[in-house]
């Protein structure tokens, strides 16, 4: 799933029926979900923070979704992504027009809720981040009002010309890094691709496998030499990279009582420190 393979390959590598692949999807979302939650609720104070927003579709391109992303700018820690729908018309009298009036005929006027989805993920990381906020971002003006009204004194905004070049020398660099990286490993994301998400929850629970793939298994850097320091692991959150069997082992829904994931004999709850020679 964070492969960027679809339900009917993954089917096809494991023997599966893609129908037993989707619900085993949702139900590791699930877990990512809670693990996530579990282990980002107090990050580390005076951080860095990158905001910005990429495009998909779920089901057809008239029905576009935007998909709101925040990272941690040194480790590239993923705080928090969500998608949701958007309206986007095109020209009038052009061909695509046509085609989205008479989709919205049929189903009636697309909701927009991009600020909505904005304001979502800068609620997440007003809640999980200390001290003071620095927040990185384009020049899109409903950035500043929403997290100026969230985020209040904490916040120190600084902003980047969307056009400018995509190098990197832009300070939204690991941001657009991370947006390409998205689309390579979710199959959902890929620009006029038919692995696009029928419904918008389910890209939300594939943003969750992609979260924790990338903040708890995944090496940080390809340059590292320590393969076995993560996002996570950088930022302190965890004693090192996971394997995916330990993602897997313990359910995390109970809080600061869910047993540790790195805790082979579950007599360590999250809570509580785990050595550095796990």
């Amino acid at each position: 799933m964070a492969s960027g393979l679809g339900f009917r390959q993954s089917g096809r590598a494991l023997g599966l029926a893609p129908s037993s692949v989707q619900y085993k999807m949702r139900k590791i979302a699930r877990n990512c979900r809670w693990l996530q939650r579990t282990f980002a609720q107090r990050l580390p104070p005076n951080r860095c923070y990158i905001l910005d927003e990429e495009e998909s579709y779920e089901c057809s391109w008239v029905r576009p979704l935007t998909v709101p992303i925040i990272i941690e700018r040194e480790s590239w820690f993923v705080v928090s992504a969500t998608a949701g729908p958007i309206r986007r018309l095109a020209p009038r009298t052009s061909k695509r027009r046509k085609r989205q009036d008479k989709h919205e005929l049929k189903h009636g006027k697309r909701k927009d809720r991009s600020r909505l989805c904005v304001r979502g993920v800068l609620s997440r990381l007003a809640n999980t981040a200390r001290g003071t906020i620095t927040l990185l971002s384009d020049e899109k003006s409903s950035y500043r009002t929403a997290a100026r009204s969230i985020l209040g004194d904490r916040l120190r905004h600084g902003t980047t010309p969307g056009s400018a070049a995509r190098t990197t020398a832009n300070p939204l660099f690991p941001i657009n890094a991370t947006i390409t990286m998205s689309r390579d490993n979710n199959g959902r994301l890929r620009r006029k691709s038919w692995l696009a998400s029928k419904r918008s929850r389910r890209l939300r629970a594939q943003l969750q496998i992609f979260m924790v793939y990338r903040n708890y298994v995944r090496q940080r850097f390809n340059r590292d030499a320590d393969r076995t320091v993560s996002s996570a692991s950088w930022l302190g959150i965890v004693p090192r990279a996971m394997r995916i069997s330990e993602v897997m082992r313990w359910r995390q829904d109970w809080g600061k009582l869910s047993p540790h994931p790195l805790s082979y004999c579950a007599d360590k709850t999250v809570a509580e420190e785990i050595p550095d020679s796990v």
